[in-house]
């Protein structure tokens, strides 16, 4: 009677520790999935991933979404100094766009002439500075931004975990909340990669060269410091990758897909009308 008594005891404590234990891992698991994701992107810049086309597609929505954000209703009623204001932190506007052009022009010339500006400065950086130390910088700023948001996404998740159990007093499952915020930080901290590697690409040039400045905030990269943090990202990339040989064809655009994205696919498929003119010109 007592050993069977014992028994049953053994048997409930030993299920109780285990739910602890599974419930604890479902928390494990969200994060577990966020850092498959961020180590994987992580991954790729360290195997010599092409980030270019990826970085000017994250200047193209930032610059779009900011454009579409701003402009919004009649054009009398708009406030394009503010708007100028924020992309002028991301690179020097050309001087003609000014409250006036946006007005007079609309949004999707305004929008168009602003593409051109960012995609022309990039590629003028590019020549200025060489396509081998653009790619480090690429890899670089990458790197570095990728790292310290993850970084402050751990503390965050870190302290939701703890604060999300206030959720079980208001008869709401924590781990449901927990799951749902979660989420939405994650999405969150890939916007904030985004804003801030646009915000930096710009304003980064090599120790001893003159930069192409915007707004006269360009950091110089050491080249002690940049190789600490660039001795494995530097690799160049493997023969055929990225948009060279070996690749599939890109993919047609849908005519109303976001102008940044069909730009995007001009310039995989050999540059738009703009981007040829100043090859030729060259």
């Amino acid at each position: 009677m007592l050993a069977r008594t014992f028994e049953m005891t053994q048997g409930k404590a030993e299920s109780h520790y285990f739910d602890i234990r599974k419930h604890l891992l479902e928390y494990d698991d969200v994060v577990n999935r966020q850092r498959e994701i961020i180590y994987g992107e992580r991954d790729k810049v360290l195997e010599g991933a092409d980030l270019k086309s990826n970085i000017q597609e994250m200047i193209g929505k930032e610059i779009a979404g900011a454009v579409r954000g701003a402009l919004v209703g009649p054009a009398d009623e708009w406030e394009p100094e503010p708007l100028l204001a924020e992309l002028n932190t991301v690179l020097s506007l050309p001087p003609h766009v000014d409250a006036a052009f946006v007005r007079e022009n609309g949004v999707d010339a305004t929008e168009e002439e602003l593409l051109d500006a960012a995609e022309e400065l990039y590629e003028r950086r590019e020549g200025d500075y060489g396509a081998e130390m653009m790619r480090a910088i690429e890899r670089f700023i990458m790197l570095q931004t990728i790292d310290r948001l993850w970084v402050q996404h751990l503390t965050m998740m870190s302290n939701l975990r703890q604060s999300t159990g206030l959720y079980a007093y208001g008869q709401r499952d924590p781990l449901v909340m927990y799951k749902k915020q979660g989420h939405e930080a994650f999405d969150g901290l890939l916007e904030r990669i985004q804003h801030d590697v646009v915000h930096t690409i710009y304003h980064v040039a090599p120790a001893g060269q003159s930069p192409v400045a915007a707004n006269g905030k360009t950091a110089r990269l050491n080249a002690g410091r940049m190789e600490t943090v660039m001795s494995k990202a530097v690799t160049p990339s493997p023969p055929g990758g990225g948009q060279g040989r070996g690749q599939p064809a890109p993919a047609a655009v849908d005519p109303s897909a976001p102008r940044w994205m069909r730009r995007q696919a001009e310039r995989a498929a050999g540059g738009g009308k703009k981007a040829k003119k100043r090859k030729a010109g060259r």
